[in-house]
């Protein structure tokens, strides 16, 4: 394998929005409906990172924490907007 190969293997994804965010991006329309009305609920975070990991995204429960919080790296009118 080349250096260029393995680089690219193990880079990790750079973005501007944290974990969280880039898993909500990914989520059809009808569950990002669903992870919404989760999040107005109050369902706690542990909840949504088990359904979430349940359904094959990776998401630690700190990553929707720090989200929830405002304490994530997204622009900070992306937590109102889309979450």
């Amino acid at each position: 394998m080349a250096l260029k190969e393995s680089l690219q293997k193990f880079a990790v994804e750079t973005s501007l929005y944290c974990p969280f965010q880039r898993v909500i991006n990914k989520l059809s329309p009808e569950d990002k409906a669903t992870l919404s009305q989760a999040l107005l609920e109050g369902y706690p975070n542990i909840t949504i990172a088990k359904a979430l990991r349940d359904e094959g995204h990776r998401i630690a429960e700190i990553s929707i924490m720090e989200h929830r919080k405002g304490l994530c790296r997204c622009p900070k009118t992306q937590n109102s907007k889309k979450s």
